[in-house]
This record gives structure tokens, sequence and C-alpha cells, in this order.
């Protein structure tokens, strides 16, 4: 339960470091059971578990938000681990995919870069 107000917190924070540079707002952002970082497929063929849309940098619950353009976030959580496999797409050939590892105050203790266009 707390890796998803982490994971809440690292996206919301992409978008003030990134996103916003790209003009990104009423971005969807979709939370996914499991999720390959480096299937970029993968948010458009499946279904998601919440749906959130980034709104001027905030996430604001929204059941109907739907990934089904660029740009979107499409991210999986393990509660257990206390990790998170996220893709952050801004703009076309833009995004990035990341595995990601919190430490219980919600900092990140690792963050792997698998890919960047």
């Amino acid at each position: 339960m707390f890796t998803l107000l982490h994971a809440q917190h690292w996206i919301e924070r992409a978008w003030s470091e990134m996103g916003r540079d790209f003009d990104a707002n009423l971005v969807p952002v979709s939370r996914f059971g499991e999720l390959e970082v480096d299937d970029m497929a993968f948010p458009f063929k499946n279904s998601a578990l919440e749906s959130w849309l980034l709104k001027d940098g905030a996430l604001v619950k929204d059941p109907n938000a739907k990934i089904v353009r660029v740009p979107f976030i499409a991210f999986a959580i393990d509660d257990e681990k206390n990790t998170m496999n996220i893709q952050v797409n801004w703009a076309s050939r833009c995004g990035y995919g990341f595995e990601v590892a919190f430490n219980e105050r919600g900092e990140v203790i690792t963050q792997k870069m698998r890919w960047v266009s």
C-alpha cells in the first residue's frame, strides 16, 4: 500500500522535472498488476487495475482514463519488494522505462533505466 503512495510521488516529481517541458497535460496514468518495462505494447493491450489523469502535475483519480496514445504513464508495483516498474512517454520519441526501488520512507534507493527514446 505504501508503495503506491511512493509511486504516485515519483510520477508527480517526474512531471515537474520533465513532463511540464513537453506541455504534457491530462496524461492518462494506469496501474497494472504486472508490467514488463521493455514491452512497449503492454499498456495498449491490457486492462488497468486503476487509472488517473496527471493534471498539471497532480494525479487525479479517474476510472475512465485510458491509455490510447502518447502521452501516457504505465506502471506496476510490488508491495512486498517495495518496487515499481514504469513506462513514461511524454511525447513521441520522448520516453523512458525504469525499475525503481523505494525504502520505507519513500526515498528512491535504486533506479535502473531500462530504455530511453
